[in-house]
């Protein structure tokens, strides 16, 4: 009777230790997907640009060399660029795993990220049960990294600074003006330009549609020209000029901040429409949503960018 239960206890001992060793592969593939509402340019750029990996990464640090990151007991170094690839190891006590994150198009506004690695399982019983649940939970962790990678890349606003989207033009009948300076304009001098409009678009009984438009270049010297969206056509006289528009597509974003902040939003206005493959119809402009003349604190202004596109 002993016998026959030390013999029974052997085999399902056995069965418990084999079963699991023969069903797991000796080639295993931890692989995650998921899909991100970015094109695959945008895409590649976050993800190959280090410096910006803190601001996706669930949690913790960058180190000093700027090129590793731990999350969940596990440590993961950036160690190349491919095209639109990253390789990545995973280290955790002793035990390294080169992976490595691949991005690859599904169509004009979206991309597969794929973050995979294999492992040749032990012969070992005992190791290869092992390999495969701590491949298991690798997997898990990997998959939390890259869902919120997904939610940061998933918002424009987070690869461009300010979220800038497709639009349509209401503003057709327009009054202009124009002036030239050494410098560039001061506030006093845009709205006073501003003001004039104003006065010449009561003069003439009709009423403002939408908020004062500001575009400035540089010449030899500084050309601004200012205009206001206005309900009906007016005459051109002098200095003011009307101007008429079909209803035109264009990027838009609202932006806080005073100059620089205005200037760096132009700047990935142009890094977005190089991405989509896009053309700029028109020169671009400000709405001024903020009346400047009123709130002297640049840092508290409102400002809408327009860029028309085809």
């Amino acid at each position: 009777m002993k016998k026959w239960i030390i013999s029974l206890t052997v085999l399902l001992l056995l069965l418990f230790i084999g079963l699991p060793y023969f069903l797991i592969s000796k080639t295993l593939l931890i692989s995650n997907v998921v899909k991100v509402n970015r094109n695959s340019t945008s895409a590649a750029r976050s993800l190959l640009k280090e410096s910006d990996w803190q601001k996706w990464w669930p949690s913790g640090e960058m180190t000093e060399d700027g090129r590793s990151l731990d999350y969940k007991g596990y440590n993961y170094k950036i160690t190349e660029h491919f095209y639109n690839a990253v390789g990545v190891d995973i280290l955790k006590g002793k035990e390294r795993r080169q992976t490595r994150i691949n991005i690859l198009p599904v169509n004009a506004d979206s991309v597969f990220v794929i973050w995979e690695y294999q492992i040749h399982t032990s012969l070992n019983p005992f190791s290869r049960i092992k390999e495969y649940r701590e491949a298991v939970a690798s997997r898990q962790v990997m998959q939390d990294i890259m869902l919120h990678m997904k939610d940061f890349l998933d918002k424009t606003e987070n690869v461009y600074g300010t979220d800038i989207h497709v639009s349509i033009s209401k503003d057709s009948t327009l009054i202009t003006t124009k002036f030239k300076t050494r410098d560039y304009p001061t506030t006093e001098e845009i709205y006073h330009s501003i003001a004039a409009l104003k006065t010449y678009i009561h003069n003439n009984k009709a009423e403002e549609n939408n908020f004062p438009m500001l575009r400035v270049e540089k010449h030899n010297d500084y050309e601004t020209m200012v205009a206001i969206p206005v309900n009906k056509q007016l005459a051109s006289k002098g200095e003011f000029v009307f101007k008429r528009f079909v209803p035109w597509k264009i990027l838009v974003a609202n932006v806080q901040g005073g100059d620089s902040a205005i200037s760096q939003a132009f700047k990935e206005f142009e890094i977005y429409i190089r991405d989509y493959s896009l053309h700029e119809m028109a020169n671009s402009f400000q709405s001024l949503v903020t009346d400047r003349s009123l709130e002297k604190d640049s840092s508290k202004w409102i400002t809408q960018l327009v860029t028309p596109i085809p």
